[in-house]
């Protein structure tokens, strides 16, 4: 598991969110997995995060999506992020530096340090 892999399910398990998990697996710096729907619920009262319509690059888990994350450095280091889709449970977690709905530093940290690198990354020619 890679180090990055490692620091979200550290947070997810910090956070009291792993159980919810039916199962997922490494991708990378992220994980994918699938979640018991309940979580949703639990996620939107928790005060530990926030949630809205930053999932933009994360399709990839469904159609009908919603988006939280953490508040940066309560779970520890960065910003948890889980984006679900709300029919199937698909679900893709990371940890960014910054969470995009905490203040404008976040915004522009978020925009800069992860969305405007990651749109540049070059995919890897099968």
């Amino acid at each position: 598991m890679t180090i990055k892999a490692h620091a979200v399910v550290l947070q997810l398990s910090e956070a009291g969110y792993i159980t919810d998990f039916k199962h997922y697996a490494e991708n990378g710096e992220t994980l994918l997995g699938i979640v018991d729907l309940a979580m949703i619920e639990r996620l939107k009262a928790d005060p530990r995060f926030a949630h809205g319509v930053f999932y933009g690059l994360h399709r990839d888990v469904g159609e009908d999506l919603i988006d939280f994350r953490s508040h940066t450095g309560v779970l520890g280091q960065g910003s948890l992020q889980l984006v679900i889709d709300k029919k199937t449970g698909q679900c893709y977690c990371d940890v960014d530096r910054h969470s995009p709905y905490s203040d404008a530093v976040g915004i522009v940290g978020h925009l800069f340090g992860e969305v405007l690198p990651g749109l540049f990354k070059r995919k890897p020619k099968a």
